[in-house]
C-alpha cells in the first residue's frame, strides 16, 4: 500500500498566515460598513426620511455584498470618479483573499519565499482596506459638517461608540 507524504508545514508559519488573513478580513469588513455608511449618508440621504427610515435603509445596504454595493454606487457618480476607480479594483482583491485565496496560494505555504510573497500580498491588502476605510470616512465627516454637524459633535459621537465598546 502506497502512503501520501504531505510535505512538512510549520504550524507556526501556518497560524501566522491565519492570523494576518483574519485581521485583513476584519480590515475589509471595517471598510465595508464604512462604505455603505458614505453610500447611505453621501448618495442615498433624503432629509424628509425619518430616522426609523434611515436605519432601515442601512439594515438593507449592510445586507449587500461588497460589489453589489460598488455596482450601486457606480449608478450615483462619474466613472471617471478615483475613489470608485480604486474601489472597484480593490473589490478583486477582496474577492480573491474571500474566495479564492486558498486554492490558488495553498503551495506558497511550503517555501520562505513564496510565503513571504504570500504574507505581503495579504499585508497590502489590509492596508488599501484602511486607505479606503479612511477616505470613505472622511467624506462621511464632510457630509456630516455639512448638514451643520460640528467636529466637536461627530468627535464626541465617536467617542461614545468607542466608549460602548470597552465597556
Amino acid at each position: 500500500m502506497n502512503t501520501i507524504r504531505l510535505p512538512f508545514l510549520d504550524p507556526v508559519d501556518f497560524e501566522n498566515v491565519l492570523i494576518q488573513v483574519g485581521f485583513c478580513l476584519w480590515q475589509i469588513q471595517s471598510l465595508e460598513y464604512t462604505f455603505a455608511q458614505y453610500l447611505v449618508f453621501v448618495h442615498e440621504y433624503d432629509p424628509s426620511l425619518a430616522r426609523i427610515e434611515i436605519q432601515q435603509l442601512f439594515e438593507r445596504v449592510e445586507k449587500k455584498t461588497f460589489g453589489q454595493l460598488v455596482a450601486r454606487l457606480k449608478q450615483k457618480v462619474p466613472q471617471s470618479e478615483p475613489l470608485l476607480q480604486q474601489t472597484e479594483r480593490f473589490v478583486e482583491k477582496r474577492n480573491w483573499l474571500v474566495h479564492r485565496s486558498r486554492l490558488q496560494s495553498e503551495t506558497e505555504l511550503y517555501s520562505p519565499g513564496t510565503k513571504a510573497s504570500l504574507l505581503k500580498r495579504i499585508k497590502d491588502i489590509a492596508d488599501e482596506s484602511l486607505e479606503l476605510n479612511k477616505a470613505f470616512g472622511s467624506e462621511v465627516e464632510k457630509f456630516f459638517l455639512s448638514h451643520g454637524l460640528t467636529k466637536d459633535d461627530i468627535d464626541k459621537r465617536t467617542q461614545a461608540l468607542i466608549d460602548s465598546w470597552t465597556s
